[in-house]
């Protein structure tokens, strides 16, 4: 008990300062973009929106790095905390993971909220500010989950679950109270709508928390092959995509039924404001709890086994599903786009059903695209490595070798999917400009060409640097720390070093660490410019 409660405090205190961090690196790229485009002849809310997308996908970016290089600090404080006689304690390697995870998550669901609220709300007097909702719901959670974090405690006598649980609790009922309020001062007796819109994401976050404990089940079975796993993975990626499209098409219902279409975006941000005031604490409780859960077990298992659990159910397939579920929510929103364009220009109605099959579409056409890609890449990876890794050892066992192929399996999964994933949006986003008579062959060539583009490279520098990690990895020794291959518990760049368990300082990190930060930023910046594109020509 007294792991879990030590390890939950510094846990948040590592997301926090990240969120922190991810606020300040925003708002000081905000400020100087803003600047710079001041003089321009281009309308205020398209400025605002050239100015703030960018911001989101490079300080985002530029906080995880920062927070990825100073993580040390948390994990060399870790040290301290109670371990079993003669057993190195393992909670402290772990301790950055959500640092640069939380950077990761609020990039990838702010940058969709950032376009997509300014596209459905081009035409109120919100839009110009609509962008920077997802500061003011970082700085909410931010002080909602503090609070959560201090009610955590627990006794000989609790389960760390329910400790952790009680401060989930108290971080949800203070983001409801407080999304509540700001409704009810920004739109009077009509803020219960978007009060409500700001409970459904709330309750998505749980949705997502339930799904995420449902799916690590499986993983902690020794047992599991590869394919399994990442079979899970998907599914759970799937299951998330769900939610979040669920969670969108609500917010859009509610702030269509506020008696203007132009407050469906409004509406829609709220949700996802929901969704995002509680991913601190959420991700702590995600990565924590089963940290603290191995911490106890240590006593009686080996520390070999105890690293194995942290490693599946940790951080499985995080990065695979936040992507594939923000750009399955892409797809929807877009097409949402489309009918409140549609609306405020005056043209023809369209049936609510045809609009309907077209977010159905997206949504399915999003999962089953993932699926297939995962499938892919899952068969050629795990092949070529247990060939390679058979001819080194011939009498070793599938089940021996496949732990050595995790890590170029999960990070050329992890790094290559969710960039391939953005090719869901191609469709959706041509439907839209065949409907738009604004320069629609423009549109279209530029948003396939970015797309395309930044899948190709996320998808070649990641195979690149996840196989070229896994052969320098000798088979018959026991790697040094500098040279161990990252698996998918350790770090989310591609082969960060990973110290071992006496060392408790990782300062120290060499220049390959932040292999898997540029490309998330080359990645969402690309994408970003896509979406930045669609909102000016549309």
């Amino acid at each position: 008990p007294a792991a879990i409660r030590d390890g939950v405090r510094w846990a948040g205190a590592a997301a926090l300062a990240s969120v922190a961090l991810i606020i300040l690196c925003i708002s000081a790229l905000a400020l100087a973009l803003h600047g710079a485009t001041a003089v321009s002849p281009t309308p205020a809310p398209f400025r605002t929106v050239a100015s703030l997308l960018p911001a989101y996908a490079l300080g985002t970016v530029v906080s995880s790095i920062v927070a990825h290089a100073i993580g040390g600090v948390f994990v060399t404080a870790s040290t301290a905390l109670p371990r079993a006689p003669g057993r190195p304690s393992l909670v402290h390697l772990h301790l950055d993971v959500p640092v640069t995870r939380v950077a990761d998550t609020l990039s990838s669901i702010a940058t969709v909220l950032a376009a997509t609220t300014a596209i459905c709300s081009g035409a109120t007097s919100l839009a110009s500010s609509l962008p920077l909702a997802p500061l003011v719901a970082g700085a909410l959670g931010l002080l909602a989950s503090s609070v959560g974090i201090l009610v955590v405690r627990a006794d000989a006598t609790e389960a760390g679950a329910r400790a952790l649980d009680r401060g989930l609790w108290v971080t949800l009922a203070l983001s409801a109270a407080t999304f509540a309020g700001l409704s009810h001062w920004l739109f009077g007796h009509d803020g219960w709508r978007l009060a409500t819109a700001s409970a459904i994401g709330l309750l998505g976050a749980i949705a997502m928390l339930w799904t995420d404990r449902w799916s690590t089940r499986g993983h902690r079975r020794s047992a599991q092959t590869t394919l399994e796993r990442w079979g899970g993975n998907l599914e759970r990626a799937a299951l998330l995509g769900v939610v979040v499209a669920g969670v969108a098409a609500g917010g859009h219902l509610l702030g269509r039924s506020m008696g203007t279409e132009e407050r469906a975006g409004v509406g829609m941000a709220f949700a996802v404001l929901g969704l995002l005031a509680p991913a601190p604490f959420l991700l702590a409780v995600a990565a924590f709890e089963a940290m603290a859960r191995c911490h106890l077990k240590s006593v009686g298992d080996a520390a070999g086994a105890c690293e194995q659990q942290l490693a599946s159910s940790v951080d499985a397939g995080r990065g695979l599903r936040t992507h594939a579920s923000a750009c399955a929510t892409v797809a929807g929103w877009v097409a949402c786009a489309a009918f409140a364009h549609r609306t405020l220009t005056d043209a023809p109605a369209w049936d609510p059903s045809a609009v309907l099959t077209v977010l159905c579409a997206s949504l399915v056409g999003a999962v089953l695209v993932t699926w297939q890609i995962g499938a892919s890449l899952r068969a050629f990876a795990a092949t070529l490595g247990v060939l390679r890794l058979s001819s080194e050892n011939p009498t070793a066992q599938p089940l021996v070798l496949a732990p050595h192929v995790s890590a170029s399996l999960q990070e050329s999964a992890r790094q290559g999917i969710p960039s391939l994933v953005l090719l869901t949006t191609v469709p959706a986003m041509l439907w839209a400009a065949l409907f738009w008579t604004t320069r629609p062959g423009v549109v279209a060539i530029a948003t396939v060409g970015l797309i395309l583009g930044a899948s190709l490279m996320g998808l070649l520098l990641s195979l690149g640097t996840s196989f070229a990690g896994e052969s320098s990895h000798d088979f018959h020794r026991t790697p040094p720390a500098c040279d161990k291959p990252v698996d998918v518990g350790d770090k989310w760049a591609n082969n960060a070093p990973v110290s071992a368990p006496d060392e408790g300082d990782t300062l120290g990190r060499p220049l390959q660490s932040l292999v898997g930060p540029c490309i998330h930023a080359s990645v969402k910046l690309l994408a970003t410019a896509a979406l930045a594109l669609a909102a000016l020509l549309f």
